[in-house]
């Protein structure tokens, strides 16, 4: 294809998949990503994750490590991360999730030390350390950090007030999972007494 043809088909793809118009994104990006060597690997990226989380198609595990994994050998370290990610919650392997996200940390991928840390927290394939989870969520600057950091407040210091900081704070992040770790601590009422409208 003609390499002006191939830029409009990537501009397409991503504006369609800002407009949340995912089959119609999915269909572009599959069209540009096999001869597209500009930026293959990023959107092998987001085929990935259309396959993991279902946008625009049914949800294909299988497929997204595919994908995943062409762009882990052209160097995606958002691809080595999701790959760690998917074996660390959706085909258990936490000894290759452990290897996984420790080369995405060495490629520098932010958001890859509050995985590590919830490894740590958790024991999922290493020895239970919560002092070193600490620490790493306090070196990661993603927004994954903030939610990671109010679970550890929650779960392991058993402060509420501390979660509910840090929960807020990932809000302020764009990560929307505060909202719902926010959410489950209103309902919840063994907490906290906040009013649930505030979640």
């Amino acid at each position: 294809a003609h390499a002006g043809n191939k830029y409009a088909a990537s501009n397409a793809a991503y504006t369609a998949k800002k407009l949340k118009k995912y089959s119609q994104a999915y269909a572009w990006f599959t069209t540009t990503v096999d001869d597209f060597k500009y930026n293959e690997k990023s959107i092998l990226n987001e085929l990935g994750l259309m396959e993991l989380y279902g946008r625009g198609r049914s949800v294909d595990i299988s497929k997204a490590i595919k994908y995943f994994e062409r762009g882990k050998k052209l160097g995606n370290e958002y691809c080595v991360y999701n790959l760690a990610l998917i074996y660390t919650y959706y085909r258990i392997d936490y000894e290759k999730a452990l290897e996984l996200v420790n080369e995405a940390i060495s490629m520098k991928h932010n958001g890859s030390k509050a995985l590590l840390g919830r490894a740590y927290m958790y024991g999922r394939g290493i020895v239970v350390n919560t002092d070193e989870a600490y620490r790493l969520f306090n070196e990661d600057t993603s927004s994954l950090a903030p939610v990671a950091l109010g679970d550890y407040y929650l779960e392991i210091k058993h402060d509420v007030d501390a979660a509910i900081e840090h929960y807020k704070k990932a809000i302020d992040k764009g990560n929307l999972n505060g909202y719902s770790s926010l959410g489950q601590l209103y309902r919840n009422g063994d907490y906290t007494a906040v009013d649930l409208d505030e979640a």
